[in-house]
């Protein structure tokens, strides 16, 4: 299994290296989501960002909320 994920990712660089687009993985601090970006090489800009930033700000406001609302010890 390990074998194909390495042959897919290699696949994928080699079309964004046609594309002169790189792709970054993250796993954000806040959520524990993966975050892929998309980032065109020339400008160094972000031009798709999965899941959206808009996402993982209710997400995070969620978390705060159930934190509030399930966290406290009465």
């Amino acid at each position: 299994m390990e074998n194909l994920r390495g042959m897919v990712a290699r696949e994928i660089e080699r079309i964004l290296d046609g594309l002169n687009k790189s792709i970054h993985f993250e796993v954000s601090s806040e959520t524990n989501d993966v975050v892929i970006q998309v980032i065109d090489r020339q400008t160094g800009k972000i031009i798709r960002q999965i899941p959206p930033e808009e996402l993982l700000n209710l997400r995070r406001s969620f978390q705060e909320v159930c934190g509030v609302l399930f966290d406290q010890v009465v």
